[in-house]
């Protein structure tokens, strides 16, 4: 959870590249937490790689225990799509 809350510090001040580390990290210790690749996935969108976030949204929504809970992926995915020309 540290990991987290430090990768979130950096996202907040648009540190996006330390924000993945950290997410990444995080994951490594708890791979099965989706809100992890959620949050790196939204790190990817704004540095515009969207094929990384939608394969990081992908990932997260595997471990999403209750549907529902993880809608945030879903419009992260959807926002890839879009950009990337996918979806209208």
């Amino acid at each position: 959870e540290t990991l987290k809350l430090k990768g979130n510090d950096c996202y907040q001040n648009a540190l996006y590249q330390d924000a993945i580390r950290y997410y990444s990290q995080a994951i490594a210790l708890n791979p099965d937490e989706g809100t992890y690749y959620g949050n790196r996935a939204a790190s990817w969108l704004m540095l515009n790689e969207f094929n990384q976030a939608i394969n990081d949204c992908n990932s997260g929504l595997k471990y999403e225990k209750v549907i529902g809970d993880l809608d945030k992926l879903r419009l992260r995915k959807i926002t890839c799509y879009i950009q990337i020309g996918k979806l209208d």
